[in-house]
């Protein structure tokens, strides 16, 4: 390891979110940032609204002694999900692999019903919510649906879709990142 004095050096958000300054990170060379990943919320991002929101970004490259970051995954914090699913309703869940225009994604949804549900209808809704979201990722890249997520309107669409089969009371998506093939 080579002992020297340590700068700060700034790492920024992709031009999606408006290359803005993330963090910083002590480094002897600027060269040992690429590969460190990054979490910031969408409050700091702009969006104060969005705080039960992270976002994970990582260096990929250094330009003008600044880290340029890219977008790794999208998650909603926990204390959030805990608070959504309330005592009188039922919580969904799922977890599965899509394919993307570029590459694979994992994406967990959350659907909260307005009441408690048999089994037939949450598995009905948890039927419908990967046909969903396996067919709408399907004609989009990953930056794309990261987008229409942090915009919310990937949601909405899901919301829409669901509420035909039985009243939802929140429709998120947990957890959206890309898939690393071992």
């Amino acid at each position: 390891m080579v002992k020297g004095k340590k700068k700060w050096v700034s790492i920024q958000s992709p031009a999606d979110f408006g290359n803005i300054e993330i963090g910083e990170c002590p480094v002897t060379d600027a060269d040992q940032l690429i590969g460190r990943a990054i979490v910031a919320n969408l409050a700091t991002l702009g969006d104060v609204k969005k705080q039960n929101t992270k976002i994970k970004f990582i260096v990929k490259e250094i330009k003008e002694g600044k880290g340029v970051t890219e977008v790794e995954s999208f998650m909603l914090v926990s204390s959030y999900v805990k608070r959504a699913a309330r005592r009188s309703k039922s919580k969904i869940e799922d977890s599965f692999v899509v394919k993307l225009k570029d590459n694979s994604a994992k994406i967990k949804p959350l659907i909260v019903a307005a009441n408690k549900v048999k089994g037939s209808v949450g598995k009905e809704l948890r039927q419908e919510t990967k046909k969903f979201l396996i067919n709408y990722c399907s004609k989009k890249s990953f930056n794309e649906v990261i987008d229409d997520l942090t915009k919310y309107s990937m949601q909405k669409d899901l919301k829409n879709h669901l509420k035909k089969i039985y009243p939802v009371y929140i429709c998120e998506i947990r957890v959206f990142e890309r898939f690393k093939n071992n």
